[in-house]
């Protein structure tokens, strides 16, 4: 079976560093309502969308065979074909549009122009990999925590195109795995309530995030004190937030802004010594492998929800 072509990262190329506070026009949901989960994880909604579909017309379909046929037996055989027909025609379309890319990019746009109601939404993101890259990380979490709903979040354009077609690559080429990874390009800092709710979240990564060394630039970094009150908001009961740099300042920066905020707790090495997700920060990330091939120092540290 031929395989599908994995995209080539030199074509995905972009400047690393952004303002997000600037103006832009990055489209964003009113709120988690208007987000419909399954464009971006369809494995997950396919078999729901299949037989939701497939009663309906059932149903209607046997009420007129039963009121236009009570004899006919040659149109009644005729009808559930049809029937069948239509189903199998639905499950081909769903997995079209399993490859259907929606990344709210220039290139793959998404609208967020109505409520989805509850019922569709019934998986929900337990992973956020904020500021994801060229998304290392995702896939390396997509492999041991197979049972979650991984998202990753990144401001540039292209990049998230590159991300997003990888996942598709990856999904056709080693089913059924990476159906739980997904990305979208949005501006967490701004927009990330917008996509999430209360509660919702069990683990945040940030790894090797914009410094922003300049004084007058701190407030743009993507923690602050400011900034950790809507995580906390987003985080469950000991949820957990990773954060891994190569920037010793930025290091100490992150680690007095959760031991100003009384709602964290910096986890020492007895208590995260047996989590696989150090390991992964460290080894899985372009950003990490290029630090360990300049044999930087990497610096990093994981808060707690209290």
């Amino acid at each position: 079976m031929k395989k599908d072509k994995t995209p080539c990262k030199r074509y995905y190329r972009q400047r690393a560093h952004c303002n997000p506070l600037s103006d832009s026009y990055i489209k964003y949901p009113l709120n988690y309502n208007y987000v419909d989960w399954k464009l971006h994880y369809p494995y997950y909604f396919k078999n729901e969308n299949i037989i939701e579909n497939k009663e309906k017309k059932n149903e209607n379909a046997l009420k007129d065979i039963e009121y236009n046929n009570d004899n006919d037996n040659s149109k009644d055989q005729t009808d559930r074909n049809i029937i069948n027909k239509e189903t199998n025609k639905e499950i081909n379309d769903l997995m079209g549009d399993v490859n259907k890319l929606y990344l709210n990019t220039n290139k793959h746009p998404i609208t967020y122009d109505k409520i989805i109601c509850s019922k569709s939404n019934n998986h929900e993101v337990k992973f956020l990999d904020i500021g994801c890259g060229y998304g290392g990380l995702l896939f390396a979490l997509s492999k041991l925590f197979n049972d979650k709903l991984i998202l990753g979040l990144e401001i540039r354009d292209k990049i998230t195109n590159y991300v997003g077609e990888k996942i598709i690559s990856y999904r056709n080429n080693h089913y059924p795995y990476y159906n739980n990874i997904s990305i979208i390009r949005t501006n967490a800092i701004k927009f990330l309530p917008n996509y999430i709710k209360k509660n919702q979240i069990e683990k945040i990564f940030f790894c090797f995030p914009d410094p922003h060394f300049k004084k007058h630039n701190w407030r743009r970094r993507i923690i602050t004190l400011e900034n950790l009150s809507l995580y906390y908001h987003l985080l469950q009961k000991n949820g957990l937030i990773y954060f891994i740099t190569d920037v010793f300042t930025l290091h100490l920066w992150v680690k007095y802004c959760f031991y100003k905020f009384p709602y964290f707790k910096l986890l020492s090495h007895e208590e995260y010594k047996d989590d696989i997700c150090i390991k992964l920060i460290h080894e899985s990330s372009e950003e990490s492998k290029k630090v360990k091939r300049n044999n930087q120092n990497m610096y990093f540290c994981i808060a707690k929800k209290i």
